[in-house]
């Protein structure tokens, strides 16, 4: 017996959704509270087939996030997505701040 590995392709027509390509967005890691909130950062590289999005992801560096490039493919569904407002960081090329709070992005997260 044969496995054969499902890939996703890459859609033309991204799902319904706020989110776009090149935009930052926040995922709430496994173990997030209020009191200590566990925050993903990633950029939408693409949207997938089956309301599927791949994520460029963004280490956190003290208060300012930049891209981390692993050579893994991070993908998640869209609806667990919550878009960010980034800025980036002055004279430090690929750096960018977090412009929201850690506990607002787990409110939202919590509060649906």
């Amino acid at each position: 017996m044969t496995e054969t590995a499902h890939t996703s392709t890459v859609s033309e027509q991204p799902p319904v959704t706020n989110i776009k390509v090149a935009q930052f967005v926040a995922l709430l890691e496994e173990g997030s509270t209020l009191r200590s909130p566990k925050i993903l950062i990633g950029q939408v590289h693409s949207f997938l087939d089956n309301a599927k999005v791949s994520l460029l992801w963004y280490k956190a560096h003290k208060n300012n996030y930049q891209l981390e490039i692993d050579g893994e493919q991070w993908i998640e569904d869209v609806n667990c997505c919550l878009p960010v407002r980034m800025t980036p960081v002055r004279n430090k090329p690929g750096m960018y701040h977090l412009n929201d709070s850690l506990r607002s992005i787990h409110k939202s997260f919590t509060s649906e």
